[in-house]
């Protein structure tokens, strides 16, 4: 297994923001006939410096950003090619089971439905799976939520078309500072209605900020301060009225546990047993949060919270293991607390079209 830490799974992957479109990225260039914006670089790893160079300040502009890596990816076979060498790229990186979401409304301009999107990305993690038979990858089908209330509602209407053994879940992705959970509740109505696993990404980011902005550790402390109330109001929306059963993110989380662990709202969290999708190593290199600390996330395994760590967008920011390494520097887990990491992510999957691993004790 590549990664020390153990760990095995991800819960929090954005299939064209991983790793798995580096050795790719290129080729799809060339299958859409557009000029590769990176010509110059000398090998991969000066490559992934380019794009994360170029990925700066992602949050600012985030589907403007992604362009550069969504607008190759508009033909059934390039959508084919990428849910493959996904599942190649996790599995020999060590991986047992990963979630990936895409948001297929960004991969429609070439003339696909968002059904054939899914299906295409559908069958190529099909088709990597036949070649490492121990792994599963299940897609999450995302709403980008700048979209209109009853357009999020369509989509998941589209989503629910495809394969809901490799689709067993929906999400809510991007600028959640321009775009509040509350504007998408009948979204995840329909989904309850549709009976599917109902993740969020909430609590990641509230206001759009320059980065000129985020200078300091002193300026990014007193943002956190500054967002803390609205990023809480934000968890609640989710928690009682998006009903999810998971969520990204959820940068306070650890610290109410840690000053007001008997709130409804955590009460709520243990009661249903929702999954939090930690993502440290974004959230520290997005200048989100001065420190993992502020995270407290050894508190949050005292008290049975099922929170995992996830590296969300290893193209261009920290890779699982780098993220696991940062937050093991700062709260040095016992193994127990490693054990407990892993198996918090078990339990919270989505899918199960295969056996948890023998050596996983689920809470």
């Amino acid at each position: 297994m590549l990664y020390k830490s153990g760990l095995d799974i991800m819960l929090h992957d954005h299939m064209d923001g991983s790793i798995a479109m580096l050795s790719i990225l290129e080729d799809l260039y060339k299958m859409a006939k557009l000029p590769f914006p990176f010509p110059n670089f000398k090998n991969y790893h000066d490559l992934q410096n380019q794009i994360t160079n170029f990925m700066t300040n992602v949050h600012k502009d985030i589907v403007e950003r992604f362009a550069m890596l969504t607008k190759v990816l508009q033909t059934k076979d390039a959508l084919f090619l990428l849910g493959e060498t996904y599942v190649k790229v996790r599995a020999n990186q060590g991986f047992r089971y990963c979630e990936a979401r895409i948001a297929p409304q960004y991969h429609i301009f070439g003339g696909l439905t968002v059904g054939e999107a899914i299906d295409a990305i559908v069958e190529g993690i099909k088709s990597g799976e036949h070649l490492y038979p121990h792994m599963e990858v299940d897609l999450i089908p995302s709403v980008g939520r700048e979209v209109s209330s009853s357009e999020a509602v369509r989509l998941i209407r589209e989503f629910n078309k495809a394969d809901r053994e490799y689709t067993p879940g929906i999400d809510l992705v991007c600028n959640e500072a321009k775009n509040k959970p509350h504007k998408h509740l009948e979204m995840y109505r329909e989904a309850t209605r549709l009976e599917y696993k109902k993740d969020c990404h909430v609590a990641e980011w509230v206001v759009d900020r320059e980065p000129e902005e985020q200078d300091s550790l002193e300026k990014i402390a007193k943002n956190f301060n500054n967002d803390f109330n609205d990023l809480v109001e934000n968890i609640n929306f989710a928690l009682f009225e998006l009903e999810v059963d998971r969520f990204g993110h959820g940068i306070p989380v650890g610290y109410l546990f840690s000053r007001h662990a008997s709130s409804s709202l955590c009460q709520t969290i243990l009661e249903y047993e929702i999954g939090i999708e930690g993502c440290p190593g974004s959230n520290l290199k997005s200048s989100l949060i001065p420190n993992v600390s502020v995270l407290h996330i050894r508190e949050m395994l005292k008290q049975g919270v099922l929170y995992s760590i996830n590296p969300d967008d290893d193209l261009f920011l920290p890779n699982l293991p780098d993220t696991f390494d940062m937050c093991d520097k700062e709260y040095q887990f016992s193994p127990r607390e490693k054990e407990q990491l892993r198996a918090n992510a078990w339990a919270t999957r989505f899918g199960n079209r295969k056996p948890v691993p023998r050596d996983v004790v689920l809470p």
